[in-house]
């Protein structure tokens, strides 16, 4: 079921805003690098979850977030 939350266009324009924004954020030079080494030991000890559903996950690998990054700024680029 989809609710229908009813934005006009002043709250969307000011969500779509606030999201680019975050956007924006996401892909600063630095974000992944400091996000990585604040969480670094919490994702050491998580990576037992991932390897119990599937063992294919033995270490942690982080290029899947660099390739999301990369498909966000190329996003980013057609907005402008």
């Amino acid at each position: 079921m989809v609710k229908d939350f009813k934005l006009d266009s002043s709250s969307y324009e000011k969500l779509f805003g606030f999201y680019i924004k975050e956007l924006v954020a996401l892909t600063s030079p630095k974000y992944l690098e400091s996000f990585f080494d604040l969480r670094k030991s919490e994702l050491k000890n998580r990576q037992y979850c991932l390897y119990k559903s599937n063992p294919k996950f033995k270490t942690f690998e982080d290029s899947h977030y660099y390739k999301n990054r990369s498909a966000i700024l190329r996003y980013l680029k057609t907005l402008k």
